[in-house]
């Protein structure tokens, strides 16, 4: 995880410092990353210094922590895995309520957790079919558009084929009726 470059870690040689300050950890030229073992409120653990291009222009020096004994270069691959999941966590709890289930049941929070993970991917298909600038603005146009449909559905189910055949031959009935008294006058044989 990543881990502030304020933070004062205890190196091989004893020494207390601040990781921004720690030489073995400076990056020099086309270096992109390295990586010591250092102490961290008593227990060791590995930290890697990586050079990354910030989003407008110019490099930052981001450190990372773990506990897992890698070389820096895989480190810093581990740690970019865990992006694309991030991004899933905080859209499911802002645009998908994850973070509202107040269901006691572990069942029930499961299945919450899944619709969201389920949402997030329909909209992320949705998105490579008709690319648009981000998923949250598939989410919104799908909130704006059909959230209401979808809310008058739940309210008022769809009829059966048979009710909906009847209806509509009902309507029809009732169009023609409407149609030869509105039209009664002008072919009356009264009118004359």
């Amino acid at each position: 995880m990543r881990i502030p470059s304020s933070r004062c870690v205890v190196t091989r040689g004893g020494k207390r410092l601040q990781l921004k300050h720690v030489p073995a950890l400076k990056l020099l030229r086309n270096e992109r990353e390295k990586r010591i073992k250092a102490k961290l409120y008593g227990k060791t653990y590995f930290f890697t210094a990586y050079k990354r291009k910030k989003r407008f222009g110019g490099w930052e020096t981001v450190f990372l922590v773990s506990n897992m004994n890698l070389p820096a270069k895989q480190q810093v691959e581990a740690y970019n895995l865990g992006w694309p999941q991030e991004k899933i966590n905080r859209k499911s709890k802002q645009k998908f309520g994850m973070h509202q289930c107040q269901m006691l049941a572990l069942s029930k929070q499961k299945a919450h957790i899944m619709a969201a993970y389920l949402a997030q991917a329909i909209i992320e298909v949705a998105n490579i079919d008709k690319p648009s600038q981000s998923v949250d603005e598939v989410v919104n146009v799908f909130r704006a558009d059909h959230f209401d449909d979808l809310v008058d559905v739940l309210r008022k189910p769809p009829k059966s084929k048979q009710q909906r055949k009847a209806e509509c031959t009902e309507v029809s009935s009732q169009n023609h009726v409407q149609n030869f008294y509105n039209n009664a006058g002008e072919f009356s044989v009264l009118n004359v």
